[in-house]
Protein backbone atom coordinates (compact mmCIF):
# COMPACT_ATOMS: atom_id res chain seq x y z
CA UNK A 1 0.00 0.00 0.00
CA UNK A 2 1.57 3.18 -0.70
CA UNK A 3 1.77 6.57 1.41
CA UNK A 4 -0.91 7.88 -1.04
CA UNK A 5 -3.32 5.55 -0.48
CA UNK A 6 -2.81 4.93 3.02
CA UNK A 7 -3.80 8.53 3.63
CA UNK A 8 -6.66 8.86 1.09
CA UNK A 9 -8.37 5.51 2.52
CA UNK A 10 -7.98 6.80 6.31
CA UNK A 11 -9.53 10.43 4.79
CA UNK A 12 -12.11 8.78 2.90
CA UNK A 13 -13.60 6.87 6.09
CA UNK A 14 -13.54 9.72 7.92
CA UNK A 15 -15.70 11.58 5.82
CA UNK A 16 -18.09 8.78 5.98
CA UNK A 17 -18.45 8.87 9.33
CA UNK A 18 -18.94 12.72 9.43
CA UNK A 19 -21.29 12.59 6.65
CA UNK A 20 -23.42 10.10 8.35
CA UNK A 21 -23.45 12.25 11.45
CA UNK A 22 -24.41 15.47 9.58
CA UNK A 23 -27.16 13.58 8.27
CA UNK A 24 -28.75 12.32 11.38
CA UNK A 25 -28.43 16.21 12.76
CA UNK A 26 -30.00 17.26 9.73
CA UNK A 27 -32.95 14.98 10.62
CA UNK A 28 -32.99 15.54 14.55
CA UNK A 29 -32.76 19.27 13.93
CA UNK A 30 -35.47 19.82 11.57
CA UNK A 31 -38.06 17.57 14.06
CA UNK A 32 -36.52 19.70 16.77
CA UNK A 33 -37.77 23.42 14.59
CA UNK A 34 -41.51 22.11 13.87
CA UNK A 35 -41.51 20.90 17.76
CA UNK A 36 -40.27 23.97 18.81
CA UNK A 37 -42.31 26.64 16.27
CA UNK A 38 -45.74 24.71 17.38
CA UNK A 39 -44.59 25.84 20.90
CA UNK A 40 -43.74 29.21 20.04
CA UNK A 41 -46.64 30.20 18.00
CA UNK A 42 -49.59 28.35 20.45
CA UNK A 43 -47.83 30.11 23.12
CA UNK A 44 -46.95 33.53 21.46
CA UNK A 45 -43.29 33.41 22.78
CA UNK A 46 -40.91 35.28 21.06
CA UNK A 47 -38.31 33.18 22.97
CA UNK A 48 -39.22 30.19 21.95
CA UNK A 49 -39.83 31.05 18.50
CA UNK A 50 -36.89 32.23 18.41
CA UNK A 51 -35.27 29.00 19.38
CA UNK A 52 -37.03 27.20 16.81
CA UNK A 53 -35.43 29.48 13.70
CA UNK A 54 -32.16 28.42 15.95
CA UNK A 55 -32.85 24.66 15.42
CA UNK A 56 -33.62 25.43 11.64
CA UNK A 57 -30.42 26.94 11.28
CA UNK A 58 -28.75 24.04 12.59
CA UNK A 59 -30.23 21.99 9.97
CA UNK A 60 -29.30 24.71 7.19
CA UNK A 61 -25.47 24.22 8.97
CA UNK A 62 -25.65 20.49 8.71
CA UNK A 63 -26.52 20.73 5.03
CA UNK A 64 -23.24 23.30 4.57
CA UNK A 65 -21.40 20.58 6.16
CA UNK A 66 -22.45 17.47 4.20
CA UNK A 67 -21.36 20.27 0.96
CA UNK A 68 -17.85 21.04 3.26
CA UNK A 69 -17.60 17.17 3.55
CA UNK A 70 -18.14 16.38 0.09
CA UNK A 71 -15.76 19.05 -1.34
CA UNK A 72 -13.04 18.26 0.70
CA UNK A 73 -12.66 14.31 0.45
CA UNK A 74 -11.74 15.42 -3.43
CA UNK A 75 -8.46 14.22 -4.41
CA UNK A 76 -5.36 16.45 -4.68
CA UNK A 77 -4.97 18.12 -8.48
CA UNK A 78 -2.72 20.63 -9.98
CA UNK A 79 -4.12 23.70 -8.72
CA UNK A 80 -4.38 21.96 -5.04
CA UNK A 81 -1.57 19.48 -4.35
CA UNK A 82 -2.75 19.38 -0.84
CA UNK A 83 -5.99 18.27 -1.50
CA UNK A 84 -9.02 20.15 -0.31
CA UNK A 85 -9.31 19.58 3.12
CA UNK A 86 -9.28 23.15 4.50
CA UNK A 87 -12.27 23.80 2.86
CA UNK A 88 -13.84 22.27 5.91
CA UNK A 89 -12.81 25.18 7.82
CA UNK A 90 -13.77 27.74 5.17
CA UNK A 91 -17.53 26.31 5.57
CA UNK A 92 -17.34 26.01 9.42
CA UNK A 93 -16.63 30.06 9.06
CA UNK A 94 -19.92 30.07 6.86
CA UNK A 95 -22.17 28.61 9.40
CA UNK A 96 -20.37 30.97 12.38
CA UNK A 97 -21.79 34.44 9.94
CA UNK A 98 -25.05 32.21 9.58
CA UNK A 99 -25.41 31.61 13.15
CA UNK A 100 -24.58 35.63 14.07
CA UNK A 101 -26.77 37.11 11.73
CA UNK A 102 -29.71 34.80 13.09
CA UNK A 103 -28.64 36.10 16.43
CA UNK A 104 -28.94 39.95 15.39
CA UNK A 105 -32.04 39.47 13.74
CA UNK A 106 -33.99 38.10 16.53
CA UNK A 107 -32.30 40.22 18.52
CA UNK A 108 -33.98 43.46 17.26
CA UNK A 109 -37.04 41.58 17.64
CA UNK A 110 -36.94 40.89 21.13
CA UNK A 111 -36.20 44.36 21.69
CA UNK A 112 -39.37 45.25 20.24
CA UNK A 113 -41.13 42.56 22.06
CA UNK A 114 -39.63 44.86 25.00
CA UNK A 115 -40.96 47.95 23.98
CA UNK A 116 -44.36 46.54 23.01
CA UNK A 117 -44.65 43.62 25.21
CA UNK A 118 -47.69 41.16 23.83
CA UNK A 119 -50.12 38.69 25.26
CA UNK A 120 -48.35 34.93 25.70
CA UNK A 121 -50.44 31.45 26.63
CA UNK A 122 -49.17 28.99 28.68
CA UNK A 123 -49.66 25.28 28.41
CA UNK A 124 -48.45 22.36 30.22
CA UNK A 125 -47.79 20.90 26.91
CA UNK A 126 -46.04 23.76 25.35
CA UNK A 127 -43.50 23.01 28.18
CA UNK A 128 -43.28 19.16 27.73
CA UNK A 129 -42.49 20.05 24.04
CA UNK A 130 -39.61 22.23 25.02
CA UNK A 131 -38.65 19.75 27.98
CA UNK A 132 -38.23 16.84 25.08
CA UNK A 133 -36.29 19.01 22.84
CA UNK A 134 -33.97 20.27 25.71
CA UNK A 135 -33.31 16.30 26.39
CA UNK A 136 -32.69 15.48 22.39
CA UNK A 137 -30.43 18.22 22.26
CA UNK A 138 -28.37 17.26 25.15
CA UNK A 139 -28.38 13.94 23.14
CA UNK A 140 -27.32 15.16 20.26
CA UNK A 141 -24.83 16.99 21.97
CA UNK A 142 -23.16 13.09 23.20
CA UNK A 143 -23.56 12.23 19.85
CA UNK A 144 -21.46 15.30 18.21
CA UNK A 145 -19.22 15.05 20.75
CA UNK A 146 -18.17 11.63 20.07
CA UNK A 147 -18.20 12.09 16.43
CA UNK A 148 -15.82 14.58 16.48
CA UNK A 149 -13.06 12.85 18.43
CA UNK A 150 -13.90 10.13 15.61
CA UNK A 151 -13.41 12.70 12.94
CA UNK A 152 -10.68 15.00 14.05
CA UNK A 153 -13.49 17.54 12.46
CA UNK A 154 -13.68 21.00 13.69
CA UNK A 155 -17.13 21.13 12.09
CA UNK A 156 -18.89 18.38 14.05
CA UNK A 157 -16.86 19.80 17.20
CA UNK A 158 -18.97 23.04 16.88
CA UNK A 159 -21.75 21.38 16.49
CA UNK A 160 -21.38 19.61 19.47
CA UNK A 161 -20.84 23.13 21.16
CA UNK A 162 -23.66 24.38 19.34
CA UNK A 163 -26.39 21.52 20.74
CA UNK A 164 -25.05 22.57 23.94
CA UNK A 165 -25.27 25.95 24.01
CA UNK A 166 -29.12 24.82 22.23
CA UNK A 167 -30.54 23.18 24.87
CA UNK A 168 -29.46 25.39 27.75
CA UNK A 169 -31.56 28.37 25.18
CA UNK A 170 -34.55 26.13 25.12
CA UNK A 171 -33.94 25.63 28.75
CA UNK A 172 -34.38 29.77 29.34
CA UNK A 173 -37.07 29.89 27.16
CA UNK A 174 -38.98 27.23 29.06
CA UNK A 175 -38.11 29.08 31.99
CA UNK A 176 -40.02 32.21 30.76
CA UNK A 177 -43.33 30.36 30.25
CA UNK A 178 -42.59 29.09 33.86
CA UNK A 179 -42.42 32.25 35.49
CA UNK A 180 -45.58 33.30 33.27
CA UNK A 181 -47.51 30.57 34.85
CA UNK A 182 -46.54 30.68 38.43
CA UNK A 183 -45.25 34.49 39.31
CA UNK A 184 -47.02 36.00 36.42
CA UNK A 185 -43.66 37.55 35.12
CA UNK A 186 -44.11 38.60 31.44
CA UNK A 187 -40.27 38.85 31.05
CA UNK A 188 -40.68 36.76 27.45
CA UNK A 189 -38.53 39.96 25.87
CA UNK A 190 -35.95 40.07 28.16
CA UNK A 191 -35.40 36.34 27.90
CA UNK A 192 -35.24 36.79 23.97
CA UNK A 193 -32.76 39.07 24.34
CA UNK A 194 -30.55 36.23 26.05
CA UNK A 195 -31.31 33.80 24.05
CA UNK A 196 -30.57 36.00 20.83
CA UNK A 197 -27.21 37.16 23.25
CA UNK A 198 -26.50 33.26 23.25
CA UNK A 199 -26.95 32.19 19.96
CA UNK A 200 -24.62 35.48 18.71
CA UNK A 201 -21.94 34.42 21.33
CA UNK A 202 -22.35 30.70 19.75
CA UNK A 203 -21.13 31.71 16.16
CA UNK A 204 -18.57 33.86 17.00
CA UNK A 205 -17.46 30.68 18.70
CA UNK A 206 -17.61 28.61 15.77
CA UNK A 207 -15.79 31.37 14.24
CA UNK A 208 -13.06 31.53 16.24
CA UNK A 209 -12.35 27.70 16.07
CA UNK A 210 -12.50 27.97 11.80
CA UNK A 211 -10.41 31.08 11.26
CA UNK A 212 -7.32 30.03 13.88
CA UNK A 213 -6.39 27.09 11.97
CA UNK A 214 -7.19 28.82 8.50
CA UNK A 215 -4.20 31.47 9.41
CA UNK A 216 -2.37 28.86 11.12
CA UNK A 217 -2.31 27.86 14.88
CA UNK A 218 0.59 25.84 16.57
CA UNK A 219 0.77 21.86 16.32
CA UNK A 220 -1.25 19.79 18.35
CA UNK A 221 1.65 18.66 21.06
CA UNK A 222 0.47 15.55 21.35
CA UNK A 223 1.22 14.74 17.40
CA UNK A 224 4.26 16.67 18.05
CA UNK A 225 5.12 14.64 21.08
CA UNK A 226 4.16 11.13 18.80
CA UNK A 227 6.58 11.93 15.93
CA UNK A 228 9.57 12.81 18.40
CA UNK A 229 8.97 9.53 19.80
CA UNK A 230 9.18 7.56 17.18
CA UNK A 231 11.61 9.54 15.77
CA UNK A 232 13.66 8.74 18.93
CA UNK A 233 13.17 5.36 18.97
CA UNK A 234 16.04 4.62 16.83
CA UNK A 235 19.03 4.49 18.92
CA UNK A 236 20.96 5.72 16.10
CA UNK A 237 19.17 9.26 16.68
CA UNK A 238 21.08 11.57 19.28
CA UNK A 239 18.72 14.61 19.08
CA UNK A 240 15.54 16.16 17.63
CA UNK A 241 14.52 19.61 16.30
CA UNK A 242 12.89 21.69 14.57
CA UNK A 243 9.43 19.59 14.19
CA UNK A 244 7.12 21.14 12.34
CA UNK A 245 3.35 20.39 11.12
CA UNK A 246 1.64 21.72 8.48
CA UNK A 247 -2.22 21.20 8.78
CA UNK A 248 -3.95 20.97 5.43
CA UNK A 249 -7.24 19.59 7.24
CA UNK A 250 -8.24 16.65 9.42
CA UNK A 251 -5.58 13.45 7.86
CA UNK A 252 -3.66 16.16 5.36
CA UNK A 253 -0.99 16.77 7.44
CA UNK A 254 2.28 17.07 6.54
CA UNK A 255 5.51 17.31 9.03
CA UNK A 256 9.48 18.03 8.98
CA UNK A 257 12.31 17.47 11.21
CA UNK A 258 16.02 17.37 11.64
CA UNK A 259 17.86 14.76 13.42
CA UNK A 260 21.00 14.46 14.92
CA UNK A 261 23.52 11.59 13.97
CA UNK A 262 26.91 11.27 15.04
CA UNK A 263 29.28 12.34 11.95
CA UNK A 264 31.37 9.62 11.68
CA UNK A 265 28.41 7.62 10.94
CA UNK A 266 28.27 6.63 7.03
CA UNK A 267 26.07 8.33 4.49
CA UNK A 268 24.43 5.48 2.88
CA UNK A 269 23.38 4.35 6.65
CA UNK A 270 22.18 7.42 7.79
CA UNK A 271 19.81 7.70 4.94
CA UNK A 272 18.61 4.02 4.91
CA UNK A 273 17.86 5.15 8.93
CA UNK A 274 16.24 8.43 7.94
CA UNK A 275 14.10 6.34 5.18
CA UNK A 276 12.96 3.62 7.83
CA UNK A 277 11.89 6.88 10.31
CA UNK A 278 9.57 8.30 7.72
CA UNK A 279 7.88 5.08 6.74
CA UNK A 280 7.64 4.62 10.55
CA UNK A 281 6.10 8.04 11.38
CA UNK A 282 3.52 7.66 8.43
CA UNK A 283 2.43 4.15 9.20
CA UNK A 284 2.13 5.01 12.43
CA UNK A 285 0.25 8.30 12.18
CA UNK A 286 -0.60 8.77 8.75
CA UNK A 287 1.36 11.93 8.34
CA UNK A 288 4.10 12.51 5.35
CA UNK A 289 7.07 13.39 7.01
CA UNK A 290 10.71 14.68 5.87
CA UNK A 291 13.64 14.49 7.51
CA UNK A 292 17.28 16.62 7.50
CA UNK A 293 20.40 15.20 8.90
CA UNK A 294 22.47 17.15 11.03
CA UNK A 295 25.90 15.72 11.66
CA UNK A 296 26.97 15.45 15.52
CA UNK A 297 31.24 15.09 15.97
CA UNK A 298 31.55 13.18 19.18
CA UNK A 299 34.96 12.73 20.47
CA UNK A 300 36.84 15.57 19.89
CA UNK A 301 37.86 16.93 23.36
CA UNK A 302 37.92 20.41 22.38
CA UNK A 303 34.45 20.55 20.38
CA UNK A 304 32.92 19.11 24.07
CA UNK A 305 34.69 21.22 25.74
CA UNK A 306 33.53 24.20 24.53
CA UNK A 307 29.75 23.00 23.91
CA UNK A 308 30.11 22.11 28.34
CA UNK A 309 30.97 25.52 29.05
CA UNK A 310 28.62 26.98 27.18
CA UNK A 311 25.84 25.29 28.75
CA UNK A 312 27.03 25.79 32.04
CA UNK A 313 26.82 29.81 31.08
CA UNK A 314 23.38 28.94 30.56
CA UNK A 315 23.11 27.70 33.67
CA UNK A 316 24.64 29.66 35.98
CA UNK A 317 23.49 32.84 34.55
CA UNK A 318 19.89 31.44 34.61
CA UNK A 319 19.46 31.16 31.18
CA UNK A 320 16.24 28.84 30.60
CA UNK A 321 17.31 28.19 26.40
CA UNK A 322 18.39 24.65 24.99
CA UNK A 323 20.82 24.14 22.35
CA UNK A 324 20.74 21.89 18.57
CA UNK A 325 23.18 22.32 15.58
CA UNK A 326 26.20 22.74 17.89
CA UNK A 327 29.33 23.22 15.24
CA UNK A 328 32.57 24.40 15.91
CA UNK A 329 35.62 25.38 13.25
CA UNK A 330 39.01 25.57 14.64
CA UNK A 331 42.19 27.62 12.71
CA UNK A 332 44.81 28.36 14.64
CA UNK A 333 43.43 31.08 17.38
CA UNK A 334 40.29 31.68 15.28
CA UNK A 335 37.28 29.48 16.65
CA UNK A 336 34.11 29.61 14.47
CA UNK A 337 31.51 28.44 16.22
CA UNK A 338 27.28 27.91 15.12
CA UNK A 339 24.62 26.80 16.71
CA UNK A 340 20.59 27.45 16.94
CA UNK A 341 18.87 27.59 20.18
CA UNK A 342 15.90 27.67 22.09
CA UNK A 343 14.14 29.83 24.73
CA UNK A 344 11.01 29.84 27.06
CA UNK A 345 8.93 32.38 27.71
CA UNK A 346 10.52 34.06 30.15
CA UNK A 347 13.99 34.84 28.18
CA UNK A 348 13.95 38.17 26.57
CA UNK A 349 17.68 38.76 25.72
CA UNK A 350 18.12 38.82 22.08
CA UNK A 351 20.81 37.01 19.86
CA UNK A 352 23.23 39.84 19.91
CA UNK A 353 23.50 40.40 23.17
CA UNK A 354 23.73 36.57 24.00
CA UNK A 355 26.37 36.42 21.42
CA UNK A 356 28.52 39.35 23.01
CA UNK A 357 27.86 37.62 26.59
CA UNK A 358 29.25 34.10 25.10
CA UNK A 359 31.76 35.59 23.06
CA UNK A 360 33.65 37.54 25.91
CA UNK A 361 33.49 34.27 28.24
CA UNK A 362 34.43 32.34 25.70
CA UNK A 363 37.94 34.03 25.06
CA UNK A 364 38.80 34.42 28.65
CA UNK A 365 38.41 30.80 29.44
CA UNK A 366 40.15 29.29 26.14
CA UNK A 367 42.13 32.18 25.00
CA UNK A 368 41.48 32.43 21.85
CA UNK A 369 39.53 34.50 18.90
CA UNK A 370 35.83 33.10 18.54
CA UNK A 371 33.35 34.10 16.07
CA UNK A 372 29.53 33.04 16.92
CA UNK A 373 26.73 32.69 14.66
CA UNK A 374 23.58 32.51 16.64
CA UNK A 375 19.77 31.38 15.37
CA UNK A 376 17.28 31.82 17.44
CA UNK A 377 14.24 29.25 16.68
CA UNK A 378 10.98 30.61 18.33
CA UNK A 379 8.71 28.33 16.90
CA UNK A 380 9.88 24.85 17.31
CA UNK A 381 10.17 21.76 19.64
CA UNK A 382 13.19 19.85 20.40
CA UNK A 383 14.08 16.42 22.56
CA UNK A 384 17.52 15.14 22.94
CA UNK A 385 18.67 11.88 24.66
CA UNK A 386 20.81 11.89 27.71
Amino acid sequence: MTRIHTIQSAASERNKRAIRTCILGILVNLFLFFVKIVAGLLSGSISVITDSVNSLSDSASGVLNLFGFHLSGKPADKNHPFGHGRIEYVITLLISCIIMVIGVEFFKNSVERIITPQVMTFSWPIVFLLFVSILVKILLFLYYRHKAKLTHSSSIRAAAFDSLSDSFITFVAMLSLLLLRFFQLEIDGYIGVLVSVGVIYAGFSVAKDAITPIIGSPSDINTIDSIREILMSDPNVLGVHDIIVHDYGPYRQLASAHIEFESEMSLLSAHQATDQLEKHVLSELNIPITLHIDPVVIGDSFTDSVYQFVQDEFKSRKLSLSTHDFRLQESGDDVHVEFDYEADSSSDMSEDELCTLLKKSLENRFSKTFHLSIHYDRHFFSACKD
